[in-house]
């Protein structure tokens, strides 16, 4: 795995979530909620297919610790790197079961760990932030537009982050 390359995309992805995928801009709206993709979460799934169990929950707990600090405001530093960490951990333990090299499971991998982190995240950010109430309604709308949001751009945005930081361009995993 190229890890500069992957710093660098961080870094790129957080500037576009923060920038472009806003409510008036790229931010898709069916639903009550904005629904934005999570670009940082489809790093975390290319580093839990590739790489090592341990180096897959490390970089995870950084992307998911520059989410924190950029796109999720309100939170407490810490929750979704986390959250993201153990997921991503899970996922590669657990990547042997399912053949991750084709577009629809990757995608279903990447809508499966939206569902998962994002619903815990909404919660604590509602929890810690003074004055603000999170309904249930509006929870699942956020979850399920954001998690169908980054599924749609999951295909594409894995196929260039494969190709440009994987050592030989595919999806081999490390054991």
């Amino acid at each position: 795995m190229r890890w500069f390359l992957l710093i660098i995309f961080g870094w790129v992805f957080a500037v576009l979530q923060m920038s472009v995928f806003v409510p008036g801009l790229l931010a898709w709206g069916p639903f009550k909620a904005a629904a934005k993709p999570d670009l940082l979460l489809l790093m975390a799934v290319l580093v839990a297919l590739v790489a090592r169990p341990r180096e897959a929950f490390v970089a995870a707990w950084c992307i998911g610790l520059v989410e924190d600090l950029t796109v999720v405001a309100g939170t407490r530093l810490g929750v979704t790197a986390i959250l993201l960490a153990l997921v991503c951990y899970g996922l590669c333990r657990a990547r042997s079961v399912f053949i991750y090299e084709r577009i629809p499971t990757q995608m279903a991998l990447a809508a499966l760990i939206v569902l998962v982190v994002r619903p815990p995240q909404l919660v604590l950010v509602s929890w810690f932030s003074p004055g603000e109430t999170l309904r249930l309604g509006l929870l699942v709308d956020q979850a399920f537009g954001d998690a169908v949001y980054t599924a749609l751009l999951a295909g594409p945005v894995l196929w260039m982050l494969t190709r440009l930081t994987t050592h030989h361009g595919t999806l081999k995993s490390r054991v």
